[in-house]
């Protein structure tokens, strides 16, 4: 695997590693969101999946190398300048901590997918690494939108829209919470239960199907 050595070595262009990956990778997930493109998680986790493939440790670039323009990163979003509105500038700087804390929360879950060996809950982390993964897309329309307008959408929100799809898939990791706590004994058992039923109620009101 001497082609995954020289692409370390080389500007990491990202099509060319993930032909690489697909030829060469394990993971199988991974292969997946990689059909999504340059995102600054694929990019940083393909690097890290061809490194680990590599048959032996490359040189360590040149570190005045200028990096792919489709390798920005979450550092990468600057305000150009001070937005004429203080309340968008506080809700971009908002958008950006939010930002981190997803993809430290995308990298938990892919974590976890790898040491995860129970098919429930493989199918529960995948799901969410793809709510996850399409908040993370959402958020960056908006950054994108305000680097160039210098403003937020004409709705005034920066509500982060979810799919019915991402919507159902966090009523059922609460479900699964709550199932929890009744396994583990909690003292609002009623209030659980209803949490569980209402959690029920709206999946079936978004087009899913409830779970046992």
């Amino acid at each position: 695997m001497q082609d995954i050595n020289a692409w370390l070595l080389s500007d990491k262009n990202f099509e060319v590693g993930k032909t690489l990956y697909l030829k060469h990778g394990g993971n199988s997930f991974f292969k997946t969101l990689l059909a999504s493109g340059p995102t600054p998680y694929n990019i940083k986790k393909l690097d890290a999946e061809l490194k680990s493939l590599a048959p032996a440790a490359p040189a360590i670039p040149d570190k005045t190398a200028v990096l792919p323009s489709d390798q920005r990163s979450v550092e990468q979003y600057e305000v150009k300048s001070i937005p004429k509105d203080p309340d968008d500038f506080a809700r971009y700087l908002d958008l950006k901590e939010l930002l981190k804390s997803t993809y430290r929360q995308l990298e938990r879950n892919m974590i976890e997918l790898d040491l995860e060996s129970k098919q429930s809950m493989l199918h529960l982390i995948s799901n969410n690494i793809l709510s996850l993964h399409q908040k993370i897309q959402d958020i960056y329309k908006l950054l994108d939108h305000f680097d160039e307008h210098e403003t937020f959408p004409t709705s005034g929100k920066i509500d982060i829209v979810r799919t019915p799809a991402a919507q159902i898939q966090l009523l059922r990791v609460s479900n699964w919470k709550a199932r929890k706590r009744l396994q583990a004994g909690c003292r609002d058992k009623e209030v659980t239960e209803k949490l569980i039923l209402d959690n029920n109620a709206k999946i079936i009101e978004l087009g899913g199907k409830v779970k046992i």
